[in-house]
């Protein structure tokens, strides 16, 4: 929604542009949640509450020092023309 309230560009946006791009971006919501709920009474399908769900099969452990060790290692391997490149861009 922050498209909507602030598109890239906005400052060379005339006011009636920004108001145009303003509704076009903010109406997307109502239509989804009107066809979220249509969904729901024609398939009638349940609401599912979040402690019914599966949310921890495939969450990957975020262990932030071996991903460093990989990216450290990884870049080692790197010719110098790249290792150059990267630390002067």
């Amino acid at each position: 929604f922050w498209t909507g309230f602030a598109p890239v560009g906005y400052a060379d946006m005339t006011s009636s542009e920004r108001t145009v791009n303003f509704f076009m971006v903010y109406l997307a919501a109502p239509v989804v949640i009107l066809f979220y709920i249509c969904y729901k009474i024609y398939y009638r399908t349940p609401f599912m509450r979040s402690h019914n769900m599966d949310l921890h099969t495939g969450v990957r452990e975020l262990n932030l020092m071996e991903l460093l060790a990989e990216e450290r290692a990884e870049q080692a391997k790197w010719p110098k023309w790249k290792k150059a490149y990267k630390f002067l861009c």
